[in-house]
């Protein structure tokens, strides 16, 4: 029972999200029940816990804080390329030279393999130019592994 009680909020928070497609909300929703079930249902208990959790991420210069301004930082950069429409005319010359479902999975492969500065940055530009493709060519990850 342990078990499962642990696995609650992960299971609520996997659930919200397919259900209200809000990532934040739902990883608040689980981020509170989980601090409830720590603090043995406790109220004030648990409200003083995220409080110290989240200062403790805050004002830990150790391991958090140089992600967090990493991962920002990628962000910013992706948002800039994308406000200025590097993105987008990168998009749409593959979207003219790309016309079959396997030129744009090899092509989705192949910017993956090229754009490897980091994890997130990988996921946000591949992602960016390669819907308008792959939505074009109708292509379908079911029927490429059939």
């Amino acid at each position: 029972m342990d078990l499962f009680i642990a696995l609650l909020p992960a299971l609520i928070m996997v659930v919200l999200v397919i259900a209200t497609r809000k990532v934040l909300l739902s990883l608040s929703v689980g981020f509170i029940l989980a601090s409830l079930i720590h603090t043995e249902y406790s109220i004030l208990d648990a409200l003083l816990y995220m409080w110290n959790q989240f200062v403790g991420i805050i004002t830990s210069f150790d391991w958090y804080m140089p992600i967090v301004g990493f991962v920002v930082l990628i962000g910013g950069i992706t948002a800039v390329i994308s406000l200025a429409g590097g993105i987008r005319a990168f998009a749409e010359w593959a979207v003219e030279k790309v016309t079959n479902p396997v030129a744009a999975q090899m092509l989705t492969w192949i910017l993956g393999l090229i754009i490897f500065i980091d994890d997130y940055f990988n996921a946000l530009v591949i992602g960016e130019v390669s819907k308008p493709v792959t939505d074009r060519t109708r292509f379908h990850v079911r029927n490429w592994l059939m």
